[in-house]
């Protein structure tokens, strides 16, 4: 039950909608997992499909979040050089 939990809260990035977006597909998984018994394959394979999304969806967000910082940082550079500028061109001046 706490490897659930968690992965739904991973999966749906502690927001509502993500969460409850995450809690379907966690129990279509599970759901599904009893009739892949019928088909031949053994049902542990749904653990390891979710265990894989887990990760897939984590690493993700991690790069999207690293990317947007950097994207943040590179911003905040770029304003605070044209503010240096600025004030080296008003000292010349002055």
């Amino acid at each position: 039950i706490g490897f659930t939990g968690i992965a739904i809260a991973l999966l749906g990035r502690n927001h509502p909608i993500g969460m409850a977006l995450g809690a379907l597909l966690w129990g279509f998984l599970e759901r599904t997992g009893t009739q892949l018994e019928f088909e031949g394959y053994a049902q542990e394979i749904v653990g390891v499909i979710q265990g894989v999304i887990v990760l897939c969806v984590v690493i993700a967000y991690e790069i999207v979040r690293r990317y947007g910082l950097r994207t943040q940082q590179r911003k905040v550079g770029e304003e605070l050089a044209a503010q240096a500028r600025k004030s080296d061109k008003a000292e010349v001046t002055a």
